[in-house]
């Protein structure tokens, strides 16, 4: 097996390489989204969910404002979606997603959706702390929902350190009030403290080495309040997450080396009146990656990733070991094509795993993307006590996708199709009325187009006026299913079908005024379509001022009182307002 896995190596990244005296160059095609207005790009309060509310290509999957958050990029499951923080996958091991809830907001950090990414079936979601900074920031938010935050962004420098601290902290009741039946109710959907310290520190060893560390504490208490039909019994979690990397960097004419180690380490405390929840969770990562400079610059790497998890409600400790060999093999035709081969074999717990490949494809705005990849069961796919199922295969899948950006007379369009098929897709499905189990039952195909249009005008010295828009249509279906053949060809539960995004921005001198609306199509919550969430119009309306060291943005959300559910019978607030304040140090 150890054969096959370096001969499986060697043909991926096997070739001639002629050195050369100049650094390694890299070609980076990145199509992030959402697009920020101006307004939001230079908050320091901007939540990490309402980032992602406002990002077309994907559905925001959110029960009630401060519970479990996650994000359904083009039609997958989140678990499709690695999430990076310095090149750690920081999803959770038992179920494989990210709250994003628990995530600090905009502020001091740059979240990124690099499609081109091959770490996951469709890219990665990275989180990095901004560069460039430039002094030290305190901010405050408050909301008309009894929510308030504090935090502190610093960027402190010696003669040789460089160290980035951003803490911040949180308490939301989200009280607001909601219609039903003609009658209005208030509600308050979770009570919730949430606390974040995060340290990024760089220090030069000499002219070519660097040393880079990071360190995340992350902690959090909620009660989140039952459904508005359901009994009364709150449910209480508690998650603190402790997250560590150290990076040593080596930069000679020829190569680059890079070596790095990360440790996590997760608790989660799920408790009702009838349930008593409780996992640990210790991960140790290591990398090694040699990037060689030359006419075809070849980059290879070597990792191992350790999971033990101990929860009370698996039967005994569970662990499991993945090693990765990859190579990346870039073709510079000239300045205007590039052609990116990256490969990947995977060895988990002594077994392999199919073979990992990308290939990417530019020519000056265009990127194409032809990808095989593959996603593992998590943990509680496995080891769940009431439905586990350890006779799971990995899914498969076989992606493509075409991006392109086109500028005419000042107007910037970026449109993007794109279609996923998986093959032994994981699907949770109800065994009896109380227990669900996942299966490997079908064949879904994902397709869709992403299409995003900007404008700016100047109009006077002190005056500019901006437009943006978005768009997103995407149809997730299963092409084969094992057990019902009338749900071929329906939209998958919870998916909408189109949603877009609309901004009007106008800027006087150090005053922004900005209106968004939001489009969010209806959703099926039952596989045969006979139950729907309706479509969502939501309108929000901004406004900034700062000068040298005062910056203000106020907003109010859901202008005109739209009423909704996030899912049934969790309703999402109507009209409400925020107010940030940051003032630079």
């Amino acid at each position: 097996m150890i054969r096959k896995f370096l001969r499986i190596f060697i043909v991926l990244i096997g070739c001639n390489v002629t050195m050369a005296q100049v650094p390694l160059d890299t070609v980076v095609i990145d199509w992030s989204t959402p697009n920020l207005t101006k307004i939001e790009s230079d908050s320091s309060a901007i939540s990490t969910t309402d980032w992602l509310m406002r990002a077309t290509s994907g559905q925001l999957q959110l029960g009630s404002p401060g519970a479990l958050a996650t994000f359904l990029v083009h039609g997958l499951g989140a678990r499709h979606l690695p999430v990076l923080w310095h090149g750690l996958n920081i999803q959770s091991s038992l179920n494989g997603v990210l709250d994003f809830n628990l995530v600090p907001g905009i502020s001091g950090s740059v979240f990124t959706h690099d499609r081109s990414n091959p770490q996951g079936i469709v890219g990665a979601l990275t989180i990095d702390e901004k560069t460039g900074m430039q002094g030290s920031t305190i901010w405050i938010n408050a909301s008309s929902l009894q929510n308030i935050g504090l935090g502190i962004n610093s960027l402190l420098k010696d003669k040789k350190w460089t160290n980035h601290i951003i803490a911040d902290i949180g308490y939301d009741k989200n009280i607001f009030s909601y219609k039903l039946s003609d009658r209005t109710y208030w509600r308050s959907s979770t009570d919730f403290l949430k606390m974040n310290l995060r340290y990024i520190g760089m220090v030069p060893i000499n002219s070519r080495q660097n040393l880079e560390m990071g360190f995340w504490q992350q902690y959090s208490q909620r009660k989140i309040l039952p459904s508005v039909s359901s009994a009364p019994i709150d449910q209480n979690q508690l998650d603190a997450n402790t997250r560590l990397f150290l990076k040593w960097t080596k930069i000679e004419n020829k190569y680059r080396l890079e070596v790095s180690s990360g440790y996590m380490h997760e608790i989660l405390n799920f408790t009702t009146p009838t349930v008593d929840s409780r996992a640990n969770v210790d991960i140790f990562q290591a990398k090694v990656s040699m990037d060689v400079c030359g006419s075809f610059p070849i980059q290879s790497y070597l990792s191992h990733r350790m999971e033990l998890a101990h929860p009370n409600f698996f039967s005994g400790l569970k662990n499991r070991h993945l090693t990765q060999l990859g190579g990346i093999k870039t073709w510079y035709f000239n300045p205007r094509w590039a052609l990116t081969i990256h490969g990947r074999q995977d060895l988990l717990d002594n077994k392999m795993m199919p073979t990992m490949l990308q290939l990417n494809i530019s020519y000056q705005n265009s990127l194409l993307i032809l990808a095989k990849n593959y996603l593992y069961p998590s943990l509680n796919d496995l080891y769940w006590p009431t439905g586990g199922n350890l006779e799971l295969k990995p899914e498969k899948s076989l992606q493509a996708s075409l991006a392109q950006k086109i500028t005419l007379y000042g107007w910037t369009f970026k449109p993007m199709i794109y279609i996923n098929i998986l093959d032994q897709m994981i699907q949770w499905i109800p065994i009896n009325s109380s227990v669900w189990s996942p299966q490997n039952i079908s064949k879904v195909a994902a397709r869709g187009l992403d299409v995003e249009i900007n404008k700016d005008w100047t109009l006077s010295k002190n005056t500019a006026l901006s437009l943006s828009s978005q768009f997103s249509l995407n149809h997730t279906s299963a092409l084969k299913h094992e057990t019902n053949n009338d749900l071929v060809g329906k939209q998958l539960i919870f998916i909408p079908r189109y949603k877009g995004r609309w901004t009007a921005g106008y800027g006087f001198k150090n005053h922004s005024l900005g209106f968004t609306y939001l489009f969010t199509s209806e959703r099926f919550e039952s596989p045969d379509h006979s139950q729907v969430l309706p479509a969502t119009h939501l309108f929000d309306m901004q406004y900034s001022w700062h000068n040298q060291k005062w910056y203000l943005t106020a907003e109010i959300k859901n202008l005109f009182n739209y009423q909704y559910e996030g899912i049934r019978y969790f309703p999402m607030p109507g009209i409400h307002a925020q107010l940030n304040f940051t003032f630079k140090l």
